[in-house]
């Protein structure tokens, strides 16, 4: 059951859902990969919530309130009375809740990589204005790849292309016996801080970001395309580096906000200017873009069971002869070209 579930369900079950202990925050905490972010100072803190750590407390309440312990205490006396409904209406009551408690008169549903989710949100949050945030793909591919949380993101994945299911996203009780070694040390009760960092920043993390990447702009712009001019805007992160006053207006403007001066005041010292930590020269970057425009133009690249293989390839072979073989592929030569 998750939260695009039509499927009713109590509000008992749906906090179950939402406050169940989150893997990727449990692994980090256990190697000493936490983000500084992510490190609270409660007043009172529960015993053992590192390894308990839920994703609403680990993402969510921060930025609502100080004492985030405290919050989760409250919205654990009050939704699991919440009446019986489809997750949609208990996502609605639980957002009105939070803005309620935290004195607001709006709440915005925002999600790291929900482009992977872009068909169920926009069904789920129907005629609701859409903020549309796009970023320069190579430029987001390093963010991602020093990303401790999206690193693990991408680890569950590259595991899951592997072996059928990402134990980072579920319970993983199928033990090891028939997982092969090179997945049992990625695996959440076995991954090293040595192996972890291994993947931070390295070549081949930013290449299955681009591959990820692009999956996910096929995925939201063939849902996009079909979303009424009227609530969709779409803004360039670029554009809110730049003019961060202007662009936070417009965003402000689109989403209805009585008091927008008051709010684009507050919200663009946040705006992040620092560039990105890891420079790459012209061939690097070249080669990613040419990887990402290669994958938009040919989204059967793109399947689940596609993404192991094309790394494979990029990896044995390099980015160009890679792609090469897939052009040649597609049009019935494959097998020629991988003999020459």
């Amino acid at each position: 059951m998750d939260v695009f579930d039509s499927s009713r369900q109590t509000g008992r079950e749906f906090w179950r859902l939402i406050s169940e202990p989150n893997t990727v925050l449990r692994v980090l905490h256990r190697i000493g990969r936490m983000p500084a972010e992510f490190r609270y100072h409660f007043k009172e803190r529960p015993s053992g919530y590192e390894l308990n750590m839920c994703g609403i407390l680990g993402y969510t309440l921060p930025g609502l309130d100080g004492d985030p312990g405290a919050l989760f205490s409250k919205l654990a006396k009050v939704v699991p009375g919440f009446p019986t409904q489809e997750p949609r209406d208990h996502c609605f009551k639980l957002f009105d809740l939070l803005a309620r408690l935290s004195g607001k008169g709006k709440w915005v549903e925002r999600s790291g990589a929900s482009a992977f989710f872009a068909a169920d949100l926009v069904d789920s949050f129907s005629g609701m204005p859409i903020v549309y945030l796009d970023r320069d793909c190579v430029d987001t591919a390093v963010s991602v790849s020093r990303s401790p949380i999206l690193v693990l993101f991408q680890i569950g994945l590259l595991i899951a292309e592997d072996i059928g299911i990402n134990p980072y996203a579920s319970n993983f009780d199928c033990g090891y016996q028939n997982t092969p070694p090179r997945i049992v040390q990625l695996l959440p009760e076995c991954i090293t801080a040595e192996i972890f960092d291994s993947f931070i920043g390295a070549p081949a993390t930013m290449k299955r970001a681009i591959l990820y990447l692009a999956r996910m702009h096929h995925i939201s712009e063939a849902v996009l395309e079909h979303v009424p001019a009227g609530i969709l805007l779409r803004v360039r992160y670029e554009d809110l580096v730049r003019a961060p006053e202007d662009c936070l207006r417009r965003v402000g403007e689109f989403l209805g906000i009585s008091d927008c001066g008051e709010w684009v005041d507050e919200m663009t010292p946040r705006v992040n200017l620092r560039p990105p930590g890891i420079p790459l020269d012209d061939r690097q970057r070249g080669e990613l873009y040419e990887l990402f425009n290669m994958l938009i133009s040919d989204p059967s690249m793109l399947g689940r069971g596609r993404i192991g293989e094309v790394m494979d390839r990029v990896r044995r072979y390099g980015t160009q002869t890679a792609l090469q073989y897939a052009t040649l592929e597609r049009r019935g030569d494959g097998r020629k070209h991988a003999r020459d």
